[in-house]
This record gives structure tokens, sequence and C-alpha cells, in this order.
């Protein structure tokens, strides 16, 4: 402290916390006494309170700061720039360095932070705050007296002036206000009304209401008329209804103690008071409730509350800014200043000069806008500036230049007056808007005869970018009177900035101003040290005179925002992170760039380019658009460093964008702030520099969020369902209205029913959201806050539900937390939670980063329609990436093969890419095996095709990547890709699409994808594995017949047989079509008879299908069931050649011969296709050729007798080299005749047949041959060929023929005896019947020989030999020469009168059955010519002995009882049973008889299957096995004891696979019972009767049958009938089994007839046939002749599945003579022939059988 320690006039310190322990800013208010040059501003408080070590010295808010013209107007300045601040704890205090004098009789005001104690204080304890000045040796100069808290501006000495600490916060009330006109204007008093005045708790204590220095309290407060106690929406009216009192014109007092009740309870009062002009210092009113005394204690004030005072009118930052002061310059003149008060239309500015402005010279702006403009001069000479608006003007900031011309001669500066009026024409007259302020004007000087800036090459630290520190050298000659000036006014170009503390940086020493250039310093006189200049003339320093350097600086700068907000939180690059867009044009080509943004804002902490996006454009550049290439990214908290890949860099004179992340402040900046860019040249010289103002903000959200909820990926054109929850940090009324903006180009998903898809789902009652859009570049929603209708809601209230229910809880204008009210009516609280649901489209490309986010903003609208709407608050949600689709991307295949796995095809890719790409990524991902090595890629360059070879990598032969390409957003992209190997299996193709740009790390950046392309099917490959052409005799009527396998098909015949085996790599399903065309019009396809059979391990099943055929040369083949892929199918058709086949080469690969392709109905491409494709390897030279028919050849009808010579005749046409080719047996009587030939053949090119090379003189032939025994197989097909040149066969033959008019006829014979094993010396009773033409050639009494051959193991005998013929005849017997074969010699007899021969020898039956079983009967004449025969008479089977047994086989998971029964039924008939059992058992197949199979449900065991959930069943197997290597015991026990059911299962699974079954589940196999020896039934020899003989008559037949004991071995008995007969049966009654003497009726079960020449009688299971004679009588057809074996069979069967006499099942078979057309009728007759005259009572033999039965 000096000894001259003076008192500050005026101090005062105000709160913005009167809450213990709340941190705050205090407002600190002095007015300097003294003057002090360097000075030192101190803050003392009171012990408990503490200042912050890194303490600021801050501004206050604009409506502090003032000058005025009125004694209540007190000018109060700012502190600017400070050099320092620091603090000390004991005592707590503040320095604030200001590095400048302050003024004596200025006011000063700033903030600095301060935080409260944590307990209240004592009320005396307040007089410790101090404020004092000091000087730069830290002495004090001023300090307040009696401390510096008081309230009002006496400093009295009562502390209960002051301001305290309370103990808790009392919810803030509002101040709702009436006109505030200034009381010395109107001399009327205004009001307040204070509500809502709520207490947390119930108290009794007095209330205090202080206002700000200058405002006053009405002393009249009853009086005036605007007092109320309870005011409009208080619920109570102040306790006792106190009325307050006035004192010291601030404090309104209600000094009775007051009892307030908490709870619902609301309180609040309105009070007069006056308004002032100005307030003299804060703003802020106190309300408080407690005890205000000096001597308070703690807890004595429980509540208080700060709340905002209004904004006054009065025009604020008033400001004269000149060129120059120079005698007679002309310069411009800038006036501006701040209103509060908006301005009507008609309004406007008034600006009056003082008396320096006398001869002061003004003319108006040449630009006006809007505004009338007058200059003039008062009547006292003073210049007056008026400016009139012809529309409304909001409140703000306001400039105008003027261009003005000084006076002739030097003036004082003087003041300005600045104002306001609503009819500035009247004025002095007119009405003021704002309080008028004072302003400080110019002087007029002498002028400067010389003044120069030298060039910035000789200066040092010269930097040309703009707002940067700089040097420069200013030379300048004074005036010739000597005086040196005390100040110098320095004023550079428009747009200069100096320091405000920049004394020391000015430099007059001359040897540092020029130390680049000391010789310099001679041309100049050095200036003395400035600080030392006394009070003199202030020379102008002229600028016109100056020239300025050009600025390296940016140009068409912007600096954008993706949302103009505060930040809500989250990190940089965070969904809630805002984003940034800076666009501008260097002057100078750069390295590197860097913005500094202002300190609150943060671009994270970063060393990637990572979310930087730098674009440039210059129409230079062959690509105008450019991506930058970038090098390196350094991001740390508020600068973006980034630096160019050199030598290219930034270029000059191109307009470039960067956009990145960017988090905004958290607070709405207290002043204005700018953001710098600046460049680094390439090599490291100074670039562009400049300062650009930051975006205005508004008040960020309390909560944002936006979500997709839709469970689809994102994708572009797809429909997504969004939520939207958005909570304001801001007050919304009635009107006001919020946006939610979409990002660019999402657009809206409207439908029928809605055009604004948009819900509101929270608060209940909401405004119809309204959707509108800008084109497609901007959508938004737009909500308008409602104006409650139904109920009249008090101000300040909320309506909680749509009822009538009213609360009256305040909202304040800012708020910290959410909550959810019901409705969005009147005002509509900060914080409310608005949640949306809306339906959007993706658009077709991913907007930048900068435009991908979503925004929620507030507005309030204007006044009018003149007003601008303001936002008040918003808010950004980043978007989220979603995969852009290419526009109509197409990959399909062109011009070439479509065959799975062909070479050589051809791709076609299309689309209209959403983004421009350098690169291209084609993925075939499915099927597999394609490849793209070694491709062509080709487009069309105008007109022409152009084609360059691009390869994929031979470890990804399917990914082909096509680089450095020019693909264009929106453009069509088309390539054409050849020689592509096409995907080996066929199938949906699925391919992928790829673009990616280079990034501006010169990486890939992926930009377009097509995602999975699905839209065709590739045609799977039918491979065609064999191809079969012949004859329909060669493949379908006869496949054995060696002749016609290598006949090839005629011509013109309907007679082309055509097999194709084939298979797909595509399953066809039914319903689609298999198509065979003939490209080469070679064969004609008919539809009959086309079949399409499945080819197993040695067996084809039919598989079901229709054909139709495509005249001339195709055929259509509709698929019926499923083609599984990897099955060979074979496809048989007949066709007829149309013209001659033509030969292959041998150097051909494939030849167009066959297209053979699968189609679906919904599918353009063929399913499968061979591409035509036919390997010439299966086109044999051999088998793949055509002929033509040979004509005339015919043969005439006749029919011989096995084994005799005839002579055959017919036409043949007479050609060279012509072979006939004779019957398989037949032998060519050599020589030829009566024909001749030149050559017989025993063996006609390994076909077996003779064949003679005929020397035909007329078409008319005849040959004399013996025939066989009987035909090969049927096959009695004479051929005339002739064969190729120089071949000697019938392959590719040139013309051929067949004919089968010749037949045989076997005579009619037959053989019975009794069929058991080991007989001796049994009858052997022989009938045969001799044909009429033998007869006739053997004459009526000549010699002939019956010859009788017996199979191998037989003996015939001749003892006992008997005969049928007369005793006159004589008949001879001799055996051998083998002991099968017996010879008997006749004479002395006319055979052709003896009708049906009999005879009689004696038998030795063998052990078992020979193969064959046949008997060789013939008759011969005297020169042993065979005269007719029957080579294979039927001997009679010996049965074995059998045991029967039955397994069963445990089976699981299986579908059902019917399917399980179907399976065991396939199984029984393809063997598989069978061979199983026989395998099992070790012993031959044709041992084991199956005879019936039952599927039944469930299992004995139902434990083992009771816990599995599957169905269980079994499969029970009757079967009956012999084996002439096993005796029967053996055989018992292999089945019981030997493995035999392990060994059964073991071998059913591999072996119903191999038949082409499913193989079953079979989990084990019993046998339930000990097998049984069968027992032999005793039958004897059937026999017929019938009712009609006559030909192709119809009548009865019976079969009759003696059992001669009863037997339960027989399950069925099969009655087959010869060839030509057939039975009539219809239903179960056309059958009778008729009792001949038995005991009992035949146990029939059913009959069966698998066709017409069999019938099948099944008998009940289990039953036993009783001892007697049954009848089993039908009705049947006779044939039209004869036919040659007229032999009946009955067979007596173990099984139920006996189909034929050689069935396993068989026990026994008999086979007897029918009866012949012409035999009489007889009611019960042996079997033999009607001729015959004589029963044998020898020839109804008994015969016992060893059979199997159950």
């Amino acid at each position: 402290r000096s000894l001259s320690t003076g008192t500050l006039p005026f101090a005062q310190v105000l709160p913005g916390s009167v809450l213990v322990g709340e941190s705050h800013l205090l407002q600190v208010f002095f007015t300097a006494g003294q003057t002090v040059s360097d000075a030192t501003v101190e803050v003392e408080a009171p012990p408990g309170f503490a200042f912050s070590p890194s303490c600021t010295a801050e501004e206050l808010p604009e409506t502090i700061y003032r000058n005025g013209e009125t004694p209540d107007s007190v000018v109060i300045e700012r502190f600017a720039v400070v050099q320092g601040c620091f603090s000390l704890a004991s005592p707590p205090r503040v320095h604030v360095l200001l590095g400048r004098p302050i003024q004596q009789g200025v006011s000063y005001a700033f903030g600095i932070m301060v935080q409260n104690p944590s307990s209240q204080s004592s009320q005396e304890e307040q007089l410790q705050w101090m404020v004092r000045t000091r000087d730069s040796s830290d002495l004090v100069v001023e300090e307040s007296s009696g401390g510096a808290a008081w309230l009002d501006a006496s400093a009295s000495d009562s502390p209960g002036k002051m301001w305290g600490l309370s103990t808790s916060e009392l919810d803030a009330p509002t101040l709702r206000w009436g006109e505030l006109l200034p009381f010395y204007i109107t001399l009327n008093t205004a009001y307040v009304t204070v509500l809502p005045i709520q207490v947390p708790f119930d108290l009794s204590t007095p209330m205090r209401f202080t206002a700000p220095l200058g405002w006053i309290w009405e002393p009249a407060v009853v009086e005036s008329g605007f007092w109320q106690d309870a005011a409009f929406g208080s619920t109570a009216a102040l306790p006792g209804n106190a009325v307050p009192t006035v004192s010291d014109d601030i404090f309104l007092s209600w000094t009775t103690p007051m009892v307030f009740v908490s709870g619902d309870e609301i309180y609040g009062f309105r009070v007069p008071v006056r308004v002032p002009r100005w307030p003299s210092t804060g703003a802020d009113f106190l309300l408080e409730l407690g005890n205000w005394s000096g001597t308070a204690d703690a807890g004595q004030r429980p509540l208080a509350v700060l709340l905002p005072g209004p904004s006054l009118s009065a025009v604020r930052g008033a400001w004269v800014d000149y060129v120059t002061g120079r005698v007679g310059e002309q310069h411009g003149v800038r006036v501006q200043l701040t209103t509060a008060t908006p301005i009507f239309a008609g309004g406007g500015f008034i600006f009056e000069g003082g008396v320096a402005t006398r001869r002061l010279r003004c003319s108006c702006p040449g630009t006006t806008d809007g505004y009338t403009c007058a200059v003039q001069s008062l009547f006292s000479g003073e210049i007056l500036l008026r400016m009139v608006s012809a529309r409304a003007l909001l409140a703000g900031t306001y400039s105008f230049l003027f261009l003005c011309t000084n006076a002739a001669n030097t003036v004082p500066a003087g003041s300005w007056r600045f104002a306001t009026y609503q009819d500035p024409e009247n004025y002095p007259d007119a009405t003021e808007v704002d309080t008028p302020s004072t302003v400080p004007g110019f002087a007029v000087q002498e002028a400067l005869q010389h003044f120069e800036r030298l060039p910035a090459a000789i200066t040092w630290s010269f930097d040309p970018r703009p707002l940067r520190d700089s040097s420069t050298i200013l030379a300048f000659t004074l005036p010739g009177n000597g005086v040196l000036p005390s100040r110098v006014r320095l004023r550079g170009p428009e747009g200069m900035k100096l320091k405000l503390h920049c004394m020391p940086q000015i430099v007059v020493d001359l040897g540092q101003v020029f130390q680049l250039d000391v010789s310099l310093a001679a041309n100049y006189s050095q200036l003395p040290d400035l600080f030392s200049l006394k009070d003199a003339t202030m020379w102008q320093l002229c600028p016109a005179q100056v020239a300025a350097s050009p600025v390296q600086t940016f140009s068409d700068v912007q600096v954008l925002l993706a949302s103009p907000s505060t930040r809500l939180g989250g990190t940089v690059g965070s969904t809630l992170s805002n984003g940034i867009r800076i666009i501008f044009r260097p002057s100078v080509t750069a390295e590197s760039f860097r913005i500094t943004a202002p300190m609150p804002y943060n671009f994270g902490f970063s060393m990637t380019c990572g979310g930087i996006r730098f674009i440039g454009q210059d129409p230079a550049r062959s690509d105008a658009t450019f991506t930058q290439a970038l090098s390196r990214c350094a991001a740390s908290s508020n600068t973006l460093e980034i630096t160019f890949q050199v030598p290219d860099g930034m270029l000059a004179g191109a307009l470039y964008t960067v956009e990145a992340d960017v988090l905004t402040p958290q607070q709405l900046p207290s002043t204005p702030t700018q953001f710098q860019l600046s460049s680094t040249q390439i090599g490291g010289g100074v670039g562009d520099d400049v300062f650009v103002d930051e975006p205005s903000l508004a008040r960020g959200l309390l909560y944002f969020e936006v979500i997709s909820v839709s469970t689809e990926p994102p994708r572009s054109g797809l429909t997504a369902e969004v939520q939207i929850k958005v909570s304001f940090s801001s007050l919304a009324r009635a009107g006001d209205f919020i946006r939610l903006i979409l990002p660019p180009r999402f657009l809206f998903a409207i439908n029928e029913t809605s055009s604004c898809p948009v819900t509101v789902t929270s608060p209940t009652v909401a405004p119809s959201p309204q959707c509108s859009c800008q084109g497609v570049l901007s959508c938004m929603v737009t909500l308008q806050v409602l104006e409650a209708t139904t109920t009249q809601i008090p101000p300040n209230a909320t309506l909680v539900s749509n009822t009538s229910t009213t609360t009256t809880t305040t909202w304040a204008a800012t708020c910290t937390s959410r909550s959810d009210p019901a409705a969005m009516l009147d005002l509509w609280p900060c914080g409310s939670l608005l949640t949306v649901r809306l339906f959007t489209v993706y658009p077709q490309t991913v907007p930048v980063s900068f435009e991908n986010a979503w925004l929620a903003e507030m507005w309030s609208p204007g006044v009018d329609d003149q007003t601008a709407p303001t936002m008040t608050s918003a808010g950004i949600y980043q978007g989220w990436q979603f995969e852009t689709v290419m526009q109509d991307p197409r990959v399909v295949l062109g011009t070439g093969p479509t065959r799975a796995g062909a070479v050589g095809g051809v791709l076609q890719i299309a689309f209209v890419p959403a983004n421009a790409a350098s690169k291209l990524i084609l993925t075939a991902v499915s099927p597999s095996g394609w490849d793209f090595q070694a491709v062509d890629v080709c487009e069309s360059v105008d007109e022409a095709v152009v084609c360059v070879r691009a390869s994929a990598s031979a470890n990804s032969p399917n990914v082909l990547i096509l680089d450095n390409i020019s693909i264009k957003a929106q453009v069509l992209f088309q390539r054409e890709l050849r020689n592509v190997r096409l995907a080996s299996g066929g199938g949906i193709a699925r391919f992928e699409l790829a673009t990616f740009a280079l990034g501006q790390m010169g990486n890939e950046v992926a930009a377009d994808s097509s995602g999975s392309l699905a839209a065709w099917r590739l045609p799977g490959a039918l491979e065609v594995s064999a191809l079969q052409l012949g004859t329909y005799q060669s493949i379908v009527r006869d496949t054995g017949d060696t002749i016609f396998q290598q006949l090839p098909p005629r011509l013109l015949l309907r007679e082309t047989v055509l097999i194709i085996h084939f298979s797909v790599t595509q399953a066809c399903f039914s319903g689609d079509i298999l198509s065979l065309e003939d490209p080469t019009g070679t064969f004609e396809m008919f539809q009959e008879n086309a079949t399409i059979k499945q080819v197993g391990n040695g067996f084809m099943l039919d598989f079901p299908s229709s054909a139709s055929a495509k005249p001339p040369n195709a055929l259509e083949i509709t698929v019926e069931d499923v083609m599984a892929p990897g099955t060979v199918f074979c496809l048989q058709l007949n066709a007829r050649l149309r013209r001659q086949i033509e030969q292959t080469s041998t150097n051909e690969v494939s030849r167009k011969l066959f297209n053979f392709r699968a189609f679906r109905s919904t599918e353009s491409l063929p399913v499968n296709t061979n591409d035509g494709l036919i390997l010439t390897s299966l086109l044999s030279q051999e088998s793949w050729s055509s002929s033509s028919l040979l004509s005339p050849f015919n043969m005439a009808a006749q029919v011989g007798a096995p084994g005799t010579q005839i002579q055959v005749s017919g036409d043949i046409q007479v050609v060279d080299d012509l072979w006939l080719l004779a019957p398989v047996g037949v032998v060519i009587v050599s020589p030829c005749s009566p024909t001749p030939c030149s050559d017989i053949t025993q063996d006609f090119n390994g076909t077996g047949r003779q064949a003679a090379l005929l020397l035909p003189t007329s078409e008319r032939f005849g040959l004399r041959v013996e025939l066989p025994a009987s035909w090969d197989s049927g096959r009695n097909d004479w051929v005339a060929v002739v064969p190729a040149q120089g071949r000697l066969d019938g392959v590719k033959a040139k013309m051929w023929a067949s004919d089968n008019s010749v037949s045989l006829r076997a005579m009619p014979a037959s053989v019975t005896y009794p069929a058991v094993a080991l007989t001796f010396s049994v009858d052997l009773a022989v009938s045969l019947s001799p044909g009429a033409a033998a007869l006739a050639l053997l004459g009526s009494a000549s010699q002939s020989y019956i010859q009788v051959q017996a199979p191998v193991g037989y003996t015939l005998r001749c003892g006992g030999f008997r005969s049928s013929l007369p005793d006159s005849a004589r008949v001879d017997c001799q055996v051998g020469p083998g002991p099968g074969e017996a010879v008997l010699g006749i004479s002395n007899v006319d055979l052709n009168a003896a009708g049906t021969l009999h005879f009689s020898f004696g038998l030795d039956t063998p052990a078992a059955d020979p193969s064959p079983n046949l008997f060789s009967i013939a008759l011969r004449d005297a020169s042993n010519v065979t005269l007719d025969a029957a080579m294979a008479v039927p001997g009679m089977h010996i049965p074995q002995a059998r045991v029967e047994a039955f397994v069963s086989l445990l089976v699981v998971d299986f579908e059902n009882v019917a399917r399980l029964q179907a399976w065991g039924e396939a199984a029984q008939e393809l063997g598989v049973l069978r061979g199983s059992i026989a395998a099992a058992l070790n012993i031959g197949e044709e041992g084991v008889s199956v005879d019936y199979v039952q599927a039944v449900l469930g299992i004995s065991d139902a434990r083992r299957l009771q816990s599995s959930g599957v169905v269980a069943g079994q499969l029970q197997v009757n079967f009956s096995a012999y084996s002439n290597l096993v005796q029967l015991a053996e055989l018992s026990d292999r089945i019981v004891v030997g493995g035999f059911a392990a060994g059964l299962q073991s071998e059913l699974g591999p072996r119903a696979i191999a038949a082409g079954l499913v193989e079953l589940q079979v989990t084990g196999a019993s046998v339930p019972a000990t097998p049984v020896p069968s027992q032999p039934p005793n039958v004897t020899t059937p026999t017929l009767r019938w009712s009609s003989a006559d030909a192709n008559s119809t009548g009865t037949v019976s079969v009759n049958l003696i059992f001669q004991r009863s037997t339960s071995a027989i399950r069925a008995v099969l009655i087959q009938l010869p060839v030509g007969y057939s039975h009539l049966l219809v239903s179960v009654d056309d059958l009778r089994i008729i009792q001949r003497g038995a005991t009992s009726a035949f146990p029939m079960d059913q009959p069966q007839t698998r066709s017409t020449s069999s019938i099948t009688v099944l008998l009940n299971p289990g039953v036993t046939i009783a001892a007697g004679g049954y009848g089993f009588e039908f009705p049947f057809r006779m044939p039209t002749e004869d036919p040659i074996q007229n032999i009946w069979t009955v067979s007596l069967c173990s099984g139920v599945y006996c189909d034929n006499a050689r069935h396993a099942s068989v026990i026994t078979s008999f086979a007897f003579s029918g009866f012949e057309i012409g035999d009489l009728p007889t009611l019960l007759r042996p079997a033999v022939s009607a001729s015959s005259k004589r029963l044998w009572p020898w020839l109804v033999l008994a015969m016992s059988f060893c059979v199997n039965g159950r």
C-alpha cells in the first residue's frame, strides 16, 4: 500500500450464484479515481471463498457495457486483452494484470470465477470483499471503502444490504414484465409478476426481492394499482396477505415472517417498478427467503435464487471509424451500432456529429439497399446523418459507410450521438426506440510531408499471410516545425490488425530496423524512444500514400458445419460427432495444409486420414473433379494438418473441399471465434493463410438417437423403418416448429395409403407430421407445436394428459434432463422426448460423410412475414453406411457355348454405377469352376470392338480384376468377356460386381457393389456317354440276334431306334422338358414308344415321362419325376432315316449332330445342354451308318417240322454280292438247289447262321434246307443282305431285307412218370401225335422209326415196353447208344390211322432234376430223315426235401407299415431276400424260396426303443430251403445257431443298395422258432375236362387234382395254359373249386391273374388241404389254331410269389398234354387226344413228394 492510497469512487462485486459450495462468475465493477499507466486490479474475498489458480478475467455480457449521455448511463468499458492473472489463497484474492493504463473517471467491468464456501458465513464477513488498483510496483493506488459486496450504492455500514449465501437454491420462478419503457420518458410505472414460488419444505421466514442498481421499486406499492399478492396462476396468496415495503429504491422487503407451505402450493405476486434507461451495474434480481440482518447466523437464509433481468432498450456498441484525419482529405467514415429493439418500417437511425463536425462534408453511400439516406446540417452547424428503412429491422448490429471530406484546417475531436427512432423524419421531435448513446469522434490534423512502406525484401520477419505476425518498415517525414508528436495513429489497410499491447514490438533503432541491410540505416534518422514522447500534436500517417503488398491468402473460403449446433456428446467419428466442410482456393502450390479451429472444437487425436475427404476441382485438368492424393494426416485437439503427395501437392488456383469429423463446442461461444487456414509451400516456404469466422451455432440437443429397426441389411433401394428419438434443450412455444431432416437423397417410402409415412409415437398428443422434399436432395419432417383449444391452459403450464387436468410446473428456457410430457401443446418444455417412426428408401449412393447425417432442428417463427425464423436448438446424428447398389447390374451369357464346363464362353457385363471408380472386380460365386484365366475383355469404341487380354490368377480363377479402367458415375458401363471357361456343374449363376476408387492415400476405396446377382441359371452339362443306332428288330424285339445287331437301319423305313445314354449335372424336376433336335435333318423322330430308363448297376428302371414329336426333326420329352444329377439315363426312341448318315472324320472333335437340352418353363436358358456336342468317339464307323431296303424279298409261307428237310422259296431282288442268311440251326443242303449259289459259309461273321451267296437268274428263287429242332430263341428270320464293299458281314450293309414266313410246329408229345428221386424202372408214358404232312411223306405202310432221348441222368429201359398200336403192328425197342436213348422200329402199320401214339418204357430217375430237363421225340423215315419231332418235351420235376422257417427283421425309422411292406415285396421280387438268406446259410440261391413277407408295426421288446421316439416294427420273412450238399439237420442248425441272423443282417444292406433300394435301418434279426422239415403231400396227376373245343370258342374248363392225404405245405396253386389259350376270369366268382370226394372245401384265400394265360390260387395262411379230389373250374377261350406245344402246367407252391413252374417255391409241377381244336367235350376224361379211344389206368399215377409247407 502506498502512503497516498486513495479510495475508489465506486466498487461492487455481484455474484453469479448465492448457493453455498457453487462455482460462479463473479461480476466486478469499479470506477478509477486515478490514472494508472501499467495497472493491476486486485479482488479480495472473505475467508472460505476460493479463486481458481488458473484464473482468467472474462468479459461480461454485452448488456453490461454501454456509453450513454445521461447521468444514469455511466460509461462502462471492457478490459479487452489482459496480460495475466494469478490468485492467492490467504486471504483469498486474485490479481488481474492489465499491461495497459486505466483512466481516471472511467468505469470498468469484468468477470472472474470464484467458488462459494461450503457453508454460510456471517453477514459481517461480507465486509471483507475489496477491490483495489495497483501500479507497476505493485503498490495499492486505490481501494474500495467498507467492502464491495453491497447491493445498493451507498456502501453504508449495514451488512444486511450486502448479498449473502443461502443454504439451498429456490426453484427459479419466471419474471413476466409489463412495458419496459424508461420511467424518465413515460413517467409511468411498470410492473413485474414473479411466479411460481414453490418451497421444498415448510418454513416461516421474511422475504426480500432486490433489484439491480438503477431500478426503483414504486414506493406506493398498493396505491399503484399493480400490486397482487396472488398473481394469476398461483394457488395461494402470500401468507398473511403481507404487503412489502420499499427501502433504498432497490429493496422490496417482507420483514414479518411468512409461513410458506411446501408441496403443491404455488405462490406468486405482482409488484410495480420504475424501469431505468440504463442499469448502473449488474442486471440480476435477487429473491431471498430468510434473515438478512447484519448478525445472521448460519442457516438463517435457507433459500435464495438469482433471476436474470430483462434486456433494456438502449443503443450499444456505438463506434465512429474513419480512414484518416488529415486536413482536407476525402475518406470513408463508418458509423456502427447495435440495437436492442426491432424497428418497424419507416423507422431508422440518426447519427448526430458534435462541434468538430461543423466543417465536415459527407455524402450518402452509393448503394443504400432499402434505406433512404439524407445528410444535413443542424441549425448549429453540426452534421446530421439520417438512414430511414423501408422495411422492418430486427434488433442487431448495423453499419453504414459515408464518404466524407475533412476540414481544411485542424479541428479537435468531439462526440457523436447515435439513436434509433420510430419516425426519424421528425427529428428532433421524433419518438425514441432505443436510448441514445454518445461516442467519441475524430480530430482533423496536419498532413505528413512524406510517408512510405519500404519493400518486403529488406524487411526482416515479413510474412505475407493474413492474420499472421508480420513486420513492415514505415518511413515518413515530419513537418518542419521541429515539434515531435507524443502519439501516432497508424491505420493499415482494411483487415489489418494491430495487437493491443504493441509498444514493445515497435522498433525505432535503425540497426534493428535494417538488420537485413544495415547500410540503409544511413538514409534515415532515428526516432527517440517512443515511451519518452510527451504530449504534443498527434500526426496522422496517411495510408493513401502507401502501396500494400499482395497477401498470400486463400480465397472463396467457406466454413460449414453439418449441423450448426453445440456438442451433445460422443467422440470424434462417433454417431454424435459433427462434420465440417471447408471450401477454399489456394494462391500457391502447397505441400501441407493446416486447419486450426477455435479451442472448444476438437478433431480428436489421430495420425491417419480416416474420415477425411479432400476433393479438388480444376477445369484445366482432364478429370475436372479429382481426389487429392494425401500422404499423411495428423489430428490433435483443435488442429488438423494434412500433408500431400509431392511433387504435385495442392495446386494453386484449384477449388478444394475438405471434409472431416469434428466435435463442436459444448457451450455457445460468448464471443465470436475464428478458424485459421494455413499452408506450407513445397520445400517449406510460407504458404497461404486466412482467418474465417466460425459458423453461427445453436444450442445443442439433450438427446438424439436415430436407429434403423428394420431387420434387413441396409442396401440402396430398400425401404427402412427408422426410429428417431430427440430431446431439445430449448423451450418451444405454440407456433414453434421442429424439423427432422433426412440425409440427402433419402426419400419417404410413400405408398397408396400415405404420402407421409411418419408416425409420432411420443408424446401421445402431437401435431400431424408434415413431409416435404426439395427435389430429391433434401426431405424433412415438420411438426409445429399446437395451441390447446379444448381447455384453458395457464401460462407456463403443461398439459399432463388429453383431459382438462392441468399443472403449473414452470419450464425453464434451458434444461439438463429429459422428460416425457403427454402433449405437444402450447409451451413444450425443453427436455421433452419426441419419438418418431418413419419409412424411408435408401438412395442409390451413400452420401459423403459430411452429408450422411440426420439433423434435428427447432425453430421459432419470425414476428411477421418480413422476419426470418430463428433456430433455437439443433443437433446431428451420423448416418450409417449401407451397401450401394449398381443400377440394373447384369452379368449374362452372350453368344457362344452355354453348357457347364464349356470353353470359349461369353459373358456380358453391364451396370450403371452410383459412384465413379477405376477398378472392377468380377467374382463368380457359383457354381464352382468358373475360370477367367486368359480372357479377352472387349468394348465398343466408335463402332469398333476393342479387346484386351486379362487374366485371373491361378489361385483364384473365378475372380477377374480389371484395373485402370474408367467407370463414370451414372453412366452405363459395358464389357464383354470372351474365352471364358464356364462353371463345371451348372446351376444358378451367382456373380458379384464391386468397383473401387482411388482413395486419399492412393489406396483403394470401395465404391459400389452389386450384391449377389442370381438372375439366371447356367445350363448344366448334359453329357452324352453312349450313342447307339440300330433297328427296332435288333434293339427292341430281339437284342440277341447277332445279324440284326450288325445291320444298319434303312432309309425311309420307320425301323430306326436311337438309344442315348446321358446324365445331367443339374437336377431336372417334374414338368421340365428334354428337347432332342437334329439340326442336320437326318432323323424324323416319333413320340410313340419313346421312353427313358434309369440305368443302375446291372439293371434299368422305368423313368416316368411323356413324349411329343416336334416335326420335322425334334422330339420333346416331359420329365415326370426328379432326374438326379450324376445318374445315367437311357433315352430310347423310334425314328425314320430321311437321308444317308454322314460319316464322321477321325479328326473331328465334335459335331452338331444332336442338340440335346433340358428346359424349364420359368427359365429362358436351358437347365442342361450338350451345346450340340457329341464326341466322335461315340460315333463308331462300325455302327454309325445307314442302309437301303432290298426289294423285293419275300418267302412263301411254309410250316416245317423240327429237324426236317424242306424247300424254301420266294422272290428276291437280283443284285450282285447277294447273300441269303438262314436262321440259326438251319442247314443249307449242298449243292444249292434249285437256285444255284457260288458259296456257302457255315457261320456268317459270327452270327451262327449258314449263308449262301446266291446267283439268281430271276427274282424267283428256291433252296433245299434242313430245319433245326427248334428256332434259336424263337428266331426264324431269313435275311437277304448286300454287304459293304470288301466286307463279309452286315456292318454298313448297302441293302438288306428279312422275312419270317417259314415256321416250325413241334410234334405234340408228352412224357409222364413218377417224379420221385432215385427210383428204378418206373413207368415212362410217352405220347406223340405226328402231323399230317409228316404222315403223308411216310406213306401208309412204310418202315419208320421213333427216337426218344431222355435228359442226362435218366436211364431208359425196353423192359416192360408197351404200345398203343394194333397187335398186328410190328414194334421193335432198342436202347442205345447212350443209357437215355431208345429207338422204336415200326412196321406193318399205317400210322395215318393210328392217331395219337402211346408207348411205355422203363425209366430210372436221378436224384434231382437235370438241366435241361427236356425229352426229345422224333419220327424218322426209313432213310433216317426226320419227318416230325418234338425236341423239347418237358420232364417232370423231382422235388427235394426242405426245411421251413421264418426270420424276423427288427426295423426302425421307416415311414409307415405300408411303405415297409412295399419295401419287403420289392426285396423279394428283386431277389434281395433270397440272396441274403442263401448267403447267410452258405448255400446256392436255387435252394431258397421266399414264401411270404409280412410287415408288422411294433416290436416284441418295446423297451429297446421306448425312449428313442422313432417308428419301430418287424419285417417277417417266411422261407424254405434245401441243398443237395447239406443235410436238412445241419441246415436247420445253421438257421438256429450258426450266426444266421447276424449274417442275414449284414448281407441285407449292401444287396438292397446294389438293387437300387433304399437301405433299411435294420437293428437286428431273430429266428423265433425252430425250422420244421416239410411233410410231403400225395397228389395225383391232374386231369382236364372241357365244355367246348372249337377254334376261338369260349367254354368252361376244369383242372382236377386228387390229394391222397391232407397237407399244410401248400400256399398257392399255379395253373398255366398253353400258348393261345386264355382264361376269362373277371371276378372271384368266376373261379369255382368243386369238391370231388374231398371231406371239406378247398381253403382258398383269393385268385390272382398276372396274365390271361395263368391263374394263381392263394390259400389262407396256415390252412390244411383235406384229402380228396378238387376241380378248379373257370371260363376260357380256345385258340384259333393249335399251338406247337399243347402243354398245360399245374404247379404246387410253398409261397405266395410263385409265378412260373421253375420258381423256387414250386414243390412240384405237372406238365401234361391238353385237348386240341375239334376234340369232343367230355365230363371226365384223361388229358389225352380226343382221337384216343381208350383210357389207360396205368397213366394215373400216385406220386409222393417231399415238400415244404406251413
